[in-house]
């Protein structure tokens, strides 16, 4: 039986379709489409940026555009997440694809561009996406990230763990060490955050020293996790510099090529993939079908969380060299 767009949306299966996508009943010839996106410096981005010119291409001839807005560093980063949505919000997009990372500078901005009739898709970090009024998330849990890394550690045998934290005060870190915090305390292990400074996710040197500093102060810590491939490779620096690289193991949280060649020489334990490719571009796909024809998945697009560890590098090794994975 085929039932319309419009009798879903009543039985609040899919949101009904925004005035502004609908043109006034037509099929409107153009969509802009906004993306908020991370650092250039970030390799979690550049994936997540090939994905959003692969949808981008794909949709082009229908009339799609897309324009991406991204940080210059994390020096500041909650302001600036505020000033980006800001500005998206300012250049009136007919959808805006964002991660709400920071809901104290971010929602007012996200509110106020869908009352203007923007459609707005929660991309990357999906904790209050229906709150916000977002059509839907494409991305994973951050908890569950943080749910598998406390499982994965306490599985091989690593019960104390640090959760090393660059960038405290966004949902999206918080929500990963909390997970591990919960399955790592269920398994019998003891749990820590180290929380940094916003500014030392783009700051190698001040990562290895606090992982070092923090290992060296506490040694029956053998497990620290890390929120990002560039945290990943300073904590390992750290590790090494503190002479721990056969008693710590190290866990992260998405894949780069120095993180793939750590898991295959058992320098590090594992990583957990949130496949960046895929929320660049179905985040695109999603918000341009849904402004152009009404249509969306009944449910979140999930992507990840994935386990990659030494016996399934090698799969993911192609794919991170050309910033698919």
């Amino acid at each position: 039986m085929l039932i319309s767009a419009a009798a879903l949306s009543v039985a609040g299966l899919v949101p009904a379709v925004a005035s502004s996508a609908s043109g006034g009943g037509g099929i409107p010839s153009k969509v802009s489409i906004a993306f908020l996106g991370g650092a250039p410096t970030d390799s979690f981005w550049t994936s997540v940026r090939t994905g959003v010119n692969a949808a981008a291409a794909a949709i082009k001839s229908q009339g799609g555009t897309v324009q991406w807005y991204g940080f210059q560093n994390y020096n500041n980063f909650c302001p600036d997440a505020g000033t980006l949505t800001k500005t998206i919000a300012a250049s009136n997009p007919t959808v805006a694809v964002i991660p709400n990372w920071c809901p104290t500078t971010q929602t007012q901005y996200i509110k106020a561009m869908e009352a203007k009739g923007t459609i707005v898709v929660e991309d990357n970090n999906g904790a209050t996406w229906k709150a916000d009024g977002a059509i839907t998330y494409v991305g994973e849990s951050n908890y569950a990230v943080g749910l598998k890394a406390g499982t994965t550690f306490i599985a091989d045998g690593y019960k104390h763990e640090v959760c090393v934290n660059t960038l405290p005060g966004t949902i999206t870190a918080e929500q990963v060490c909390a997970g591990q915090k919960k399955t790592t305390l269920a398994g019998g292990g003891t749990f820590k955050e180290l929380d940094l400074p916003s500014s030392a996710h783009d700051n190698p040197s001040a990562v290895e020293a606090a992982v070092k500093g923090y290992l060296l102060s506490n040694p029956t810590t053998n497990a620290v996790m890390t929120i990002g491939p560039g945290d990943a490779d300073a904590a390992a620096a750290g590790i090494s510099s503190a002479g721990k690289t056969k008693t710590v193991a190290l866990g992260s949280w998405d894949l780069s090529s120095n993180i793939v060649t750590r898991l295959l020489k058992g320098t590090q334990l594992f990583t957990i993939d949130q496949e960046p490719y895929l929320q660049g571009f179905y985040g695109i796909i999603v918000g341009f079908q849904y402004a152009k024809w009404g249509i969306i998945p009944s449910t979140p697009i999930a992507t990840g969380p994935n386990v990659v560890d030494k016996a399934n590098a090698g799969l993911a090794r192609a794919g991170a060299a050309i910033a698919v994975r």
